[in-house]
């Protein structure tokens, strides 16, 4: 299966990459919640205006030195599809999810390039349906400028109807 990820700080409108609904609107509230910075501030963020991607969202909190995430608030629909309860985890302890993996490294690429990231990436759950989750890592700063959390959206997207009957 490919893993691709994209960063959405070129030159070009971001949102020509964005297919998902979920990923729109919340690409849209993080940009307006910027304003004229180049990246939105973490009191910024209010879950209370966006209660229809609450479900769908991740809000990790972000250490550096070495740089790892810790899982802050997790979405109904997200955590229906993880394997455990990681509120509270660091992304380190969690064997799937540790550097050098997939998540790890989109996660560190958005907190080091300052921009937001669309990746997708292969689903591992209880859900078998499921062919991959389509993520969007959003970066939040601090009054500091330094990258504090992200707040990622996830979409899930099932396999083809076809596979999901045939047992593969």
């Amino acid at each position: 299966m490919k893993i691709s990820s994209a960063s959405l700080d070129g030159p070009d409108d971001p949102r020509k990459a964005l297919t998902s609904d979920i990923h729109l609107r919340g690409f849209d509230y993080w940009r307006s919640i910027a304003g004229s910075a180049s990246l939105p501030l973490r009191e910024a963020f209010e879950p209370a205006d966006v209660p229809d991607l609450l479900p769908h969202l991740i809000l990790l909190e972000v250490t550096e030195n070495p740089i790892d995430f810790r899982y802050r608030v997790i979405g109904g629909v997200v955590r229906q599809h993880l394997l455990g309860n990681y509120t509270g985890r660091w992304i380190s302890s969690i064997p799937h999810q540790a550097a050098p993996s997939t998540i790890h490294s989109n996660l560190a690429k958005a907190v080091r390039n300052r921009s937001p990231l669309l990746s997708d990436t292969p689903y591992i759950g209880p859900q078998k349906d499921f062919l991959k989750s389509d993520e969007l890592i959003l970066p939040l700063m601090e009054a500091d400028e330094r990258v504090s959390r992200l707040l990622v959206l996830l979409d899930f997207v099932r396999r083809p109807l076809e596979e999901r009957f045939s047992g593969r």
